[in-house]
């Protein structure tokens, strides 16, 4: 059994570099062309527009969590925070990249991606929540958009195979359904039912970013104790 383990989780909001022509275009693709009423319309393209966050060509990355577990080495920039712990008995070291410490979302991208790619390339195991589903194809697309080369041997094509499980353990796949939040509560009896990813963006507009860092957290703790949880189950 490979003991070496990477949880890793994104969080995303809308990108405010977008050219108002493409905006004005995007947004005409998406409302409901069956509406007539022009406020309805308007409202129509609000709701939309709410949902950039979600989409790689529309939104962009602004924190990226990560715990190392069992793992040595780590291929990171001079001077990153490495938090050493244990969790649910295994030494972990926490490292973060968040946005509003670097330049651009290009400039965090090539400082994670190098440390991703090294676990992964020496056989570490991703486990996620949905990162098969939407985190690894939002890293690759905000990659391409951002003109980085793939620094790894594994693509990350290889990382979304839905019935691979020693690659990347995606916990999303082996659920009937609900969210990482509903799991937590109902195995833990802890926090609420309630995914609360729709206020990141509310954090990130009013500088909150710690917040954000301690929600993208609390999600990682709970993907690993719901993963040890249910390892022989899967």
């Amino acid at each position: 059994m490979n003991e070496k383990k990477l949880v890793f989780d994104i969080e995303t909001f809308k990108n405010p570099n977008l050219h108002d022509d493409y905006m004005e275009w995007k947004l005409g693709d998406l409302v409901n062309k069956t509406l007539k009423d022009p406020i309805k319309i308007k409202a129509d393209m609000e709701k939309k527009s709410g949902k950039f966050a979600l989409d790689a060509r529309t939104g962009q990355i602004i924190h990226i969590g990560c715990l190392f577990v069992n793992v040595g080495e780590i291929l990171l920039p001079e001077n990153t925070p490495v938090l050493e712990t244990e969790l649910a008995g295994d030494p972990v070291k926490k490292v973060e990249f968040r946005l509003n410490d670097y330049d651009s979302e290009k400039a965090m991208l090539l400082a994670f991606l190098p440390a991703f790619f090294k676990a992964i390339d020496e056989g570490t195991q991703l486990i996620s929540f949905g990162g098969k589903r939407f985190d690894i194809p939002y890293i690759r697309e905000r990659a391409i958009l951002n003109y980085i080369a793939n620094p790894g041997i594994v693509r990350l094509s290889q990382l979304t195979y839905q019935y691979e499980n020693q690659l990347h353990c995606d916990l999303e796949n082996f659920v009937s359904g609900g969210g990482l939040a509903e799991w937590n509560y109902l195995l833990t009896g802890e926090g609420s039912p309630q995914n609360d990813g729709a206020n990141i963006g509310t954090y990130y507009l009013e500088g909150d970013y710690d917040v954000i860092a301690m929600k993208c957290e609390q999600d990682l703790v709970r993907t690993y104790k719901f993963f040890k949880g249910a390892e022989s189950w899967l």
